[in-house]
């Protein structure tokens, strides 16, 4: 156990001759800096004192190591000083409320930090302000008001930036709309649909049939393909669930009939629809600006069929057209 100090001191008063063993103790009283390692938490303590010292000055040390010292109070071992330093400062900054922007600026600031709340921002709306100086008619800056946090989480705003994430999964407007008439579709042909089997781009027709390696037993199955669908104004364009479709067209009027844009609706390479002009009138075959169509492009009369194909982005085959 080390030798206190008061003992040390009293074996070298004057008249005294220290023997060797006191000189000894006198000597292990002390750390060597070669020989001895400091306890961890009094090496951090120096650590902070001489980074303190090295910004304050050495005369200054005293009061660096108090403050050190102040500020680790109550944290414990490990802790987070940061911590308790940021809550000391929200517990320095000042607030103060007022109803108008009037009786804010009569109000005396006296130091800083100081916020201000404004019930009425002069809008009829709150709104929340930052001194910048002190005394009467201070100088502020706006920190927030309810127009921008309304600006923040508006739904259009929250709508924009979850549907600019690709990594969330969020339905865009046309998507939602897309599915809305998919499902308006299925409900409108429910009672067709009942107990029917369709096989897109197969083209099956019989009740048993079979196709790469694997049969398929389509019993009972009469009827693969859905069937046609009826249109009777004199202008269409084709849309998805037209998708390997026999489409009758019936009005006595000419019929114009639009294939339009892969990128308006993405129909795959491959994809082939059936028109029967089924009345007196003309079908016309025509491409939305950018779309090739091949081959002729018009029906030849009553109960004529055509069909398109697509074989590329840009591009569909007519067969059957007449001119």
């Amino acid at each position: 156990m080390a030798t206190g100090r008061d003992v040390l001191k009293s074996w070298f008063e004057t008249g005294k001759k220290p023997t060797q063993l006191q000189f000894a103790a006198l000597i292990e009283a002390f750390y060597h800096k070669d020989e001895d390692t400091l306890p961890a938490a009094y090496t951090d303590e120096m650590a902070d004192v001489r980074v303190a010292v090295g910004i304050i000055g050495k005369e200054n040390a005293g009061v660096a190591s108090g403050l050190i010292t102040a500020i680790k109070d109550g944290v414990a071992a490990g802790g987070d000083t940061l911590q308790k330093l940021y809550n000391l400062y929200l517990g320095s900054i000042s607030e103060v409320k007022f109803d108008t922007i009037a009786e804010r600026d009569a109000y005396e600031i006296i130091k800083l930090p100081t916020n201000v709340f404004v019930k009425n921002d002069g809008d009829g709306k709150w709104a929340l302000y930052m001194a910048l100086t002190i005394g009467v008619g201070a100088d502020y800056h706006k920190l927030s008001d309810a127009d921008q946090l309304n600006a923040m989480i508006s739904s259009s705003a929250i709508k924009i930036s979850y549907e600019s994430n690709e990594n969330t999964n969020c339905l865009t407007n046309d998507l939602k709309q897309a599915i809305e008439d998919f499902n308006a579709w299925i409900a409108a042909n429910s009672e067709s649909l009942l107990n029917k089997v369709s096989f897109p781009g197969f083209g099956l027709t019989h009740a048993t049939a079979a196709y790469g390696d694997h049969g398929h037993d389509l019993s009972g199955k009469q009827d693969l393909l859905l069937p046609p669908s009826e249109q009777t104004a004199t202008s269409y364009t084709l849309a998805l669930r037209n998708l390997n479709e026999y489409l009758r067209c019936n009005n006595v009027s000419p019929i114009t009939i639009t294939v339009p844009l892969n990128a308006t609706v993405p129909f795959s390479v491959g994809s082939v629809i059936t028109i029967e002009q089924e009345g007196d009138g003309v079908i016309t075959l025509v491409g939305e600006a950018g779309v090739t169509l091949n081959g002729a492009v018009k029906t030849g009369g009553k109960s004529k069929v055509v069909q398109v194909i697509k074989v590329d982005n840009t591009i569909w085959t007519v067969i059957g057209g007449v001119i």
